[in-house]
């Protein structure tokens, strides 16, 4: 059996209470393989590439693993198999997946200060993919200055500060400046993972023009 059968969502993860502690459980789905198929396998572990539990799910398009560590990272992949062999591995997928961006991003610009307020977001819901016992620990600026872009990741560019805050909370920050520089920003929402999980940058350019001293003269008197 040829090519690769795309693992192509986990419809689910969601946290669950098992005894004292508190363990997460993930839904996977993936598209059919082409031909005849008796069967899948999930493979996942803790680094990327690296497979150290395998299962054999039958001939199914859905499967839920039970029983995570919410505090780890988790890596996915599946197969297809029939009476002649066993397909590639599909795409890998990690879990927890990283935070959401943050949301109504504003500046006001006062002297050598720009005032940012947003909004981080929700913990949970559509198109969260942050566990409900994951928080959200805060959100890190970093900028580059002039024509260079804004910083892609988190480790790129200059810190400029780190704001602790937590999930669906208005937050603040004064950032210092200097009057003729550009600066391109980059905000960075993390969550409370060992080691955090990090957002896809927003990101915006800031021209911060010099202010033009005002001279008042006052006419002859005679």
């Amino acid at each position: 059996m040829r090519g690769k059968e795309k693992l192509i969502a986990l419809l689910a993860a969601t946290a669950i209470l098992t005894g004292n502690a508190v363990a997460a459980e993930v839904t996977l789905t993936w598209d059919p393989a082409i031909g005849i198929v008796s069967g899948y396998k999930i493979y996942y572990g803790n680094t990327p590439g690296a497979y150290s539990t395998t299962i054999d799910v039958g001939n199914t398009q859905e499967y839920t693993i039970t029983n995570l560590d919410p505090l780890q990272d988790y890596y996915f992949t599946a197969t297809a198999y029939n009476d002649y062999g066993e397909s590639n591995y599909s795409d890998e997928i990690r879990w927890p997946g990283p935070p959401q961006q943050i949301e109504n991003l504003s500046y006001n610009i006062n002297n050598k200060t720009i005032t940012f307020s947003w909004t981080t977001p929700k913990k949970t819901g559509a198109g969260k993919t942050i566990p409900e016992n994951i928080d959200i620990a805060g959100v890190e600026i970093r900028y580059t200055t002039g024509s260079a872009s804004p910083p892609a990741t988190h480790d790129q560019g200059l810190l400029s500060t780190t704001v602790q805050c937590e999930a669906e909370q208005n937050t603040s920050a004064d950032i210092p400046v200097t009057p003729g520089l550009t600066y391109n920003f980059s905000f960075f929402v993390y969550d409370a993972h060992d080691p955090p999980n990090f957002s896809v940058p927003t990101s915006l350019s800031i021209t911060i023009l010099p202010k033009v001293p005002i001279i008042n003269i006052a006419p002859n008197q005679k």
